[in-house]
């Protein structure tokens, strides 16, 4: 059997970092998978790019208070700093009653959340949300014809994952469900 990946802790070297800078956390997304929001800075084009991994879980949202832009991971956080600051978005809660979806809306009317592979690029008191990865570009750019070639290709990716999120857990419950 194969050796698996262990997840691990990522110290970049001063050329990765640099990459990361100049593609505005681009290559962060090709290169670097794992549990993340980035935050990245280009001081020339003052401009901020607060960046969450593509398979990130760690939450990241983000508001404007007083004309300060605010990202945090953790509602109860924003509650306690800033406790009558929301209003809440009944139209997306209404929405909700039907099924989950997947949306940037959070159910208050001020907060917005990153969702995985997407970035806010931000400057002065413009906020762009980019999305950085798409899983659609990235299945259509190198499929893989044969079969069993794919089928394999598909059980190393699934051990291997498992392997790296489960590395440093003493037990893990894994359930994959698909069509």
């Amino acid at each position: 059997r194969a050796s698996q990946p262990e997840a691990q802790r990522v110290e970049l070297t001063e050329e990765e970092s640099e990459r990361i800078a100049s593609s505005n956390g681009r290559s962060l997304i090709n290169e670097f998978w794992g549990n993340y929001v980035a935050f990245v800075i280009d001081p020339v084009l003052r401009t901020r790019y607060v960046l969450r991994g593509p398979c990130s879980t760690l939450p990241c949202l983000h508001t404007r208070v007083s004309g300060v832009d605010i990202y945090f991971s953790w509602m109860e956080t924003s509650a306690e700093l800033f406790p009558s600051s929301f209003s809440i978005d009944w139209q997306h809660l209404a929405r909700l009653l039907i099924g989950p979806m997947l949306s940037d809306r959070t159910g208050l009317n001020e907060v917005r959340e990153i969702l995985p592979g997407f970035c806010d690029e931000v400057r002065g008191k413009e906020c762009v949300r980019r999305c950085y990865w798409n899983p659609i570009e990235i299945a259509t750019s190198n499929p893989i014809e044969d079969f069993w070639m794919a089928t394999a290709s598909l059980r190393n990716a699934i051990s291997s994952a498992t392997h790296a999120w489960a590395s440093r857990m003493p037990r893990i419950l894994h359930a994959l469900s698909g069509g």
